[in-house]
């Protein structure tokens, strides 16, 4: 994520934890907060498998859907989600929702547990 994070609350998660079975589709939120314009941020996705291994890319807001991710961008209502489809054991990482601009990036986090 580069070194260059702040500590300021615009990304907004409202789940923390989620739990799936072998072949759900999920769909975890993010939003920006009221009063930020949404257009000012560039929005991503990542992951990370382990606690202290790399972060890894997904996807950023406009990018066409993969096989198993999709960027869901709603301005009208600030948010950010991402669409993870037929989950495995796998995908049981953390998920990390991050707005970024030229200066900064914030993130917030979302752990999925598939069982």
């Amino acid at each position: 994520l580069g070194p260059s994070v702040t500590s300021a609350h615009i990304v907004l998660q409202s789940t923390r934890f989620m739990s799936a079975l072998p072949g759900d589709e999920v769909t975890l939120d993010c939003s920006i907060a009221a009063g930020v314009s949404m257009s000012s941020y560039t929005m991503y996705w990542y992951k990370q498998d382990h606690y202290g291994e790399p972060i890894q890319f997904i996807i950023k807001e406009y990018d066409k859907p993969t096989q198993n991710y999709e960027a869901i961008l709603n301005t009208n209502d600030n948010s950010f989600n991402l669409k993870v489809s037929k989950v495995t054991a796998q995908d049981s990482v953390t998920y990390y929702c991050a707005a970024g601009h030229s200066e900064a990036r914030t993130v917030h986090t979302l752990t999925i547990s598939v069982i």
